[in-house]
């Protein structure tokens, strides 16, 4: 099957791997806060379609804290002028070192050439 590329949206991803607990609400990034080796944390962020016909939706996520994350749900369809929540979870092993983990997740949004 062919798509045609919509756009994509990047957004920051930051994790501290520490001996404490933190949080951080800010929203100009996807900040997991502090957590312990072997902790996770989680965040939603909802996806607004503000196209006039259903759009699919890839998820990449890349850098040092690709090997902690997950979503909920990835490669699908949000029909026109809908709405979904996706979690996006950050889970570090008992053995991760203490540090900062961070990179990035792309949105990539792409529609069928052909129906």
């Amino acid at each position: 099957r062919y798509y045609y590329f919509q756009g994509s949206q990047t957004i920051i991803m930051q994790f501290e791997v520490s001996e404490k607990l933190g949080f951080n609400t800010d929203a100009d990034a996807l900040y997991f806060g502090k957590g312990m080796p072997g902790t996770q944390t989680k965040r939603d962020l909802v996806i607004n379609s503000s196209y006039e016909y259903p759009i699919n939706v890839l998820i990449k996520i890349e850098g040092d804290i690709s090997q902690f994350a997950s979503v909920s749900k990835n490669d699908f369809i949000i029909q026109a002028g809908e709405n979904t929540i996706v979690t996006y979870f950050v889970k570090s092993k008992a053995e991760t070192e203490y540090g900062n983990y961070s990179g990035f997740t792309t949105l990539v949004f792409t529609r069928p050439l052909f129906e």
